[in-house]
């Protein structure tokens, strides 16, 4: 015998890359085998399989463009990155040995709220903000750079020595806190790559050519898109409807003998990139 969760999930998904902005929404729902009753409570139908037909109300999605009416005017979180990006460029292009050849800057501004429920009652209800800046610093040319990929002895640990790791920037758009952010993670970022580059360039030197002859970073042309910013979030008062339906969904596997562990989940986020 098998027995069914229903969950409905939705998500939005928003990237500003080198000034442009594109966005992404999918929605998914599953369902289990029809049952042979429903009943409705607090704005849910329900099947007494536990199937969700559909919810009175769903989280809200906002459409919102930055861009709109102000062309000349350029965010002050991106043009702090813009000025930082260029003056780190024009420091490490001329003073540090190697420079570097290609720096970029991405933000991940993430918003999630996660409610789960088991046997009818509520085990998590959070919400949470996160705002991330990844950093790629690449060292030597095109054809062979810091990210070419080590091979390792047996007993030759290779790494990247940290330098993937992704820091936290403030939720206010601060240029002065934003470029230091920047700033010191781009030096990191560099002396990791550097001291990679060192390694490769010893590596090939003494061992045999390698099979994959290809470039390590590839010369495209620029893209720019644009596309309004999607907000998702639920208010207060949505919070408490949806932690009731949720609650009310994961009663109705309690009492299986079949069944050993389940839970019901609502996730809504929306990443900004």
């Amino acid at each position: 015998m098998n027995f069914w969760t229903s969950s409905r999930q939705r998500k939005v998904v928003v990237a500003v890359v080198g000034g442009a902005v594109w966005s992404m929404g999918c929605a998914s729902q599953t369902a289990g085998p029809n049952g042979s009753s429903t009943e409705s409570r607090n704005g849910a139908t329900l099947s007494t399989a536990g199937q969700v037909v559909i919810p009175s109300k769903t989280p809200t999605v906002e459409r919102m463009d930055p861009f709109a009416g102000r062309s000349d005017v350029v965010p002050t979180g991106l043009a702090a990155l813009r000025a930082e990006l260029q003056r780190a460029m024009t420091e490490l292009g001329g003073k540090a040995q190697p420079p570097p050849y290609f720096l970029s800057y991405e933000v991940f501004d993430r918003d999630e709220t996660v409610i789960s429920a088991s046997y009818g009652a509520l085990v998590q209800s959070s919400s949470r903000r996160t705002r991330l800046l990844d950093t790629d610093v690449r060292v030597g040319t095109y054809q062979l750079d810091s990210t070419h990929p080590l091979r390792t002895d047996a007993f030759d640990f290779g790494g990247d020595g940290g330098g993937e790791r992704a820091v936290s920037l403030p939720f206010a758009d601060d240029a002065a806190v934003i470029r230091a952010v920047a700033w010191l993670d781009t030096d990191r970022k560099y002396k990791a790559a550097a001291e990679a580059f060192v390694k490769i360039r010893t590596q090939r030197s003494l061992k045999t050519a390698e099979e994959d002859s290809s470039d390590d970073f590839s010369r495209e042309k620029p893209v720019t898109f644009i596309a309004p910013i999607g907000r998702v979030g639920l208010t207060d008062v949505d919070k408490d409807r949806w932690e009731q339906r949720v609650r009310l969904l994961s009663a109705r596997f309690r009492g299986h003998p079949r069944i050993h562990d389940s839970q019901v989940t609502l996730q809504v986020s929306t990443v900004n990139r």
